[in-house]
């Protein structure tokens, strides 16, 4: 693995970490189920661009805060 990806690795892990100790299983997959979809919808994609963070982050606030989100 190259170092720059170690380190991008590393970086995503060490800021996820603190997150999944706060959730319950139901509440991290609900979670990931909606950043897999997020992913699956862009697969040609290797990230996710503005557009597509702007609207999971809708769909989380809906859906796991129970909020109506706007802009």
């Amino acid at each position: 693995m190259d170092k720059p990806k170690k380190e991008r690795l590393a970086k995503a892990v060490n800021a996820i970490l603190p997150i999944v100790a706060e959730l319950t299983e139901s509440e991290w997959c609900r979670i990931k189920g909606l950043v897999d979809f997020a992913y699956t919808s862009k697969a040609a994609k290797v990230t996710l661009d503005g557009p597509d963070m702007e609207a999971l982050k809708r769909r989380l606030h809906t859906e796991i805060l129970g909020e109506s989100f706007s802009k």
